[in-house]
């Protein structure tokens, strides 16, 4: 026991020993925020299933589907509606202006 090569083998192996146990506790740790991570996800994922499956969709939430496709519909609509009257009140602007120089000569003639 008293040989140096023989105590260093023995250094060694504990040293090796020592790492392998420290490599062990930290996989185990990690295991465990992964166990963690998967069990919150899996929690999450089952709530979000219940909540956006399409065959128990809440009725709120279909409600309000229709809603907005109705006020969709109803934009383009008014949408439609705008256009027209801008397409008007040009046309009614254009006579105006062409009604407005006659009025002046008009008037300017009468005070001659």
């Amino acid at each position: 026991m008293d040989n140096p090569v023989v105590l260093c083998i023995i250094a060694l192996n504990v040293v090796i020993a020592l790492m392998g146990f420290y490599l062990a506790w930290r996989i185990w740790q990690v295991k465990q925020v992964l166990s963690v991570t998967v069990r919150n996800l899996t929690v999450w994922e089952r709530s979000t299933h219940r909540v956006l499956n399409p065959e128990v969709t809440p009725q709120n939430i279909l409600m309000g589907r229709n809603g907005i496709a109705a006020l969709r519909s109803h934009y383009a609509q008014l949408q439609h509606q705008i256009e027209q009257l801008q397409r008007i009140l040009g046309v009614v602007l254009v006579g105006l202006r062409l009604l407005q120089p006659k009025r002046r000569r008009c008037r300017r003639s009468l005070r001659l």
